[in-house]
């Protein structure tokens, strides 16, 4: 039975719900323990929850296939960590100018705790914060990790905000809390979590900008000088191809075909190349140029990739990242994709180092799928789980004088499963259910007797068979 915390967390992408489970290895690397997955059809528009029961429904047979791995572990969700990538998620990039003197003094708690102050004033419009990235200083124009007790005659703090939508906010909370009836642990910044582990220390150091075209979105990471910068959204990815080829006269199921087995990201191959499918009549047949499914999807690979260069253009950064571009996500899967972008970027990479912050010993590490996921149980802190039932050991840790039989346990509570010295071995063979943590009234007499001397104190437990076979049940 696993008595290290489970981080349960889902991932709701453009076009797949996703749920891992997983406990972190003394490390700290992310071990997977179960994965379940469910599509997202139209039931999350841009990565936003947009039907609030249909979406309930579908993290509810993820939670479900999860617990039933957990169960074997004697646990059970009880809060769920949730990771957005949706337009309206976006970085507010704040800067606060502390008063010091101009002539130069010394950088002393007063100093960083009106900092702090200032930082936990912040508040935007009909827009809920749901993280705050670590601040960096400038001390004298020059940025320092830990100002304190640095002369300075100028310091600036930059922190951002990590912020959403109030009604997208508050369309997760309705399906965790109030649907599911789970507690809903955090939100967080899906693109940030995995490009914070994406990134080398270099890369982050020399400018890098991270991307994922997604099915409905483009999530834009830019890093420069060792810290995180600016997070965007856009609303479009590899979804806008499928629509684009709908033009032609196609049902969104062909459409989504033909661009997984004819599309290309540039016009130069195949332009010769036909294929036949079934009208729209579904009786006669329609031949289609491939070099006409390519004009439609190179024109919007190359509006993505434009966006992705004008939003870091926007942010004035654009000459300054040296550590190139690194480009993830399933909207790259088009054939020629790495032959746009030679022509379209300054540099590009496919290359992660995610898979260190993973155990390399699990083969569900190796889902690139969910890559996304690892990262947000990387990121999570809280323990998701709790005990399904007691075992002998969970009751020995209690005082037996007043055992509270209805109580659930944590599992980091539960003390190892080992047999319990004191207890009759051939009584322990009449349990209801072997290994179920559920105990004849035999065991009960049995493990108090180890604590009580006299029949006064047994028979404050003598209760009659059929109330106590009531509370058994209830366990």
């Amino acid at each position: 039975m696993s008595v290290n915390p489970v981080y349960v967390v889902i991932d709701l992408g453009s076009s797949t719900i996703r749920g891992l489970a997983a406990s972190k290895l003394p490390d700290g690397s992310v071990s997977p323990i179960a994965i379940a997955e469910e599509p997202a059809e139209d039931d999350i528009r841009h990565g936003a929850v947009y039907n609030i029961d249909r979406v309930s429904e579908k993290i509810a047979r993820i939670v479900k296939e999860l617990d039933e791995r957990l169960e074997e572990e004697n646990l059970r969700t009880t809060s769920l960590y949730v990771g957005i990538s949706t337009p309206s998620l976006r970085s507010e990039e704040e800067v606060i100018n502390a008063e010091i003197s101009s002539e130069g003094e010394e950088i002393t708690d007063k100093h960083l705790d009106y900092i702090q102050k200032k930082i936990d004033e912040l508040h935007y419009d009909r827009r809920t914060i749901i993280t705050l990235t670590k601040p960096y200083y400038e001390v004298n124009g020059s940025i320092e990790e830990s100002p304190k007790s640095l002369i300075a005659s100028e310091l600036v703090a930059h922190v951002s905000a990590i912020t959403v939508k109030e009604r997208v906010y508050e369309s997760i909370r309705a399906v965790v809390e109030d649907r599911l009836k789970l507690k809903l642990a955090g939100i967080f910044a899906s693109p940030l979590a995995e490009a914070s582990l994406s990134l080398s220390d270099t890369q982050k150091e020399l400018g890098c900008v991270f991307v994922d075209v997604g099915g409905g979105t483009t999530s834009i990471v830019i890093y420069l000088g060792g810290v995180f910068r600016r997070l965007r959204v856009l609303p479009f990815g590899g979804k806008n191809i499928t629509s684009d080829l709908m033009d032609m006269q196609l049902s969104e199921e062909d459409a989504e075909e033909i661009k997984l087995n004819y599309a290309g990201a540039t016009t130069n191959a195949d332009r010769e190349k036909t294929f036949v499918i079934n009208d729209i009549d579904g009786v006669s047949e329609r031949t289609i140029r491939v070099l006409d499914v390519n004009r439609y999807a190179s024109a919007r690979m190359k509006e993505i990739i434009a966006n992705v260069v004008a939003t870091v253009n926007h942010s004035g950064v654009l000459n300054r990242m040296e550590g190139g571009y690194v480009m993830v996500g399933g909207g790259l899967s088009l054939a020629r994709t790495e032959d746009l972008l030679r022509s379209e970027v300054r540099n590009f990479s496919n290359y992660t180092q995610l898979l260190q912050y993973a155990d390399k010993d699990n083969a569900l590490s190796y889902e690139k799928e969910y890559r996304s996921a690892l990262a947000l149980a990387w990121t999570a802190g809280e323990n998701c789980t709790e005990a399904l039932r007691y075992t002998i050991e969970g009751l020995t840790a209690k005082d037996p004088a007043t055992p509270e039989v209805e109580e659930r346990v944590s599992p980091q509570a539960v003390a190892p499963e080992e047999p319990q010295r004191g207890v009759n071995s051939r009584k322990k063979k009449s349990a209801r259910k072997e290994n179920s943590g559920l105990f004849s009234i035999g065991n009960f007499r049995d493990f108090f007797n180890q604590f009580s001397s006299t029949e006064d104190e047994l028979e404050a437990y003598d209760l009659d068979d059929q109330d106590r076979e009531d509370d058994l049940d209830d366990l």
